[in-house]
């Protein structure tokens, strides 16, 4: 079985592209209570204005064609637990319509050079009734390299063998320009154990 894109939808489209504004507000906090403990939390609401994606032009139809908002809240933390360990809990939800994803759980790294340079990085989050997703990485320096596993545990493994996604990440801290000229800057929080 494959997928023809050349056989007709019998679809006729008022244009075949679109473009709209989509506006996004967010607030983010931070806290730093003492020089071992960084708290940081935030929400955001997206889709506010309620963009029309249709191809139609027209507006005869009685599907509502426009986004829908869509709502995310966080909460996450960095606690230094000694020269060797920081442990980072980190807490996600998101909501649209009727559909909400809550996210959690628990990363650790680990000093392997004792100037807080070198990490080994270790976790472990549950994707509330869909996944366990184990994580492993290292940090050297500035870079975070990572990899995750998202294995599925909702009803969706039997049609996937509880195979779930493969995700890399590559996190830089920082700034990218050291020299800003007149711009503005704002340094992400970095901690060295």
């Amino acid at each position: 079985h494959f997928f023809d894109n050349k056989i007709p939808t019998g679809a006729y489209l008022d244009r075949n592209n679109i473009s709209y504004l989509d506006v996004q507000v967010g607030l983010n906090y931070a806290y730093f209570p003492t020089q071992n403990i960084y708290v940081n939390g935030g929400f955001s609401a997206m889709h506010v204005n309620r963009p029309n994606e249709s191809f139609f032009m027209s507006d005869n139809t009685t599907m509502d064609t426009r986004l829908p908002m869509r709502y995310t809240a966080f909460l996450n933390g960095s606690f230094k637990l000694n020269d060797e360990w920081i442990v980072n809990p980190n807490l996600y939800y998101s909501k649209q319509t009727s559909l909400s994803e809550l996210v959690g759980g628990v990363n650790a790294h680990y000093n392997l050079s004792g100037d807080g340079e070198t990490v080994l990085i270790g976790g472990l989050y549950y994707r509330h009734k869909e996944a366990i997703i184990p994580m492993v990485g290292v940090g050297l320096k500035a870079y975070t390299f990572s990899f995750s596993y998202d294995a599925t545990m909702s009803s969706l493994k039997s049609y996937n063998n509880t195979r779930g996604a493969f995700e890399f990440s590559l996190v830089k801290q920082g700034l990218f320009d050291q020299y800003n000229g007149n711009r503005r800057q704002s340094m992400c929080p970095t901690f060295r154990l």
